[in-house]
């Protein structure tokens, strides 16, 4: 119940903005699913372009439930980066 209530208000009013993503310094993975019915696709891909030193990594299906991840591929490539 408390996330029905969260998402619409962080769409009115996001806690974080453009500048704020751009004025990211440190190396940052972004990882997200082509099915994730929270945050579109191309939104996180929108956010990687304006992150300085940012990855993107994108699986395939669901991404929630969280238990739908598929967890052994996610966490091969957050390694390899690593």
């Amino acid at each position: 119940h408390t996330n029905r209530r969260l998402w619409p208000e962080m769409m009115r009013n996001p806690p974080l903005r453009d500048a704020d993503f751009a004025a990211i310094t440190v190396p940052v993975m972004l990882v997200n699913s082509n099915r994730d019915p929270i945050v579109p696709w191309d939104e996180t891909l929108a956010h990687g372009r304006i992150i300085p030193n940012c990855e993107l990594v994108m699986f395939y299906g669901p991404a929630h439930p969280i238990t739908s991840v598929p967890v052994l591929p996610v966490a091969r490539k957050i390694a390899a980066c690593g």
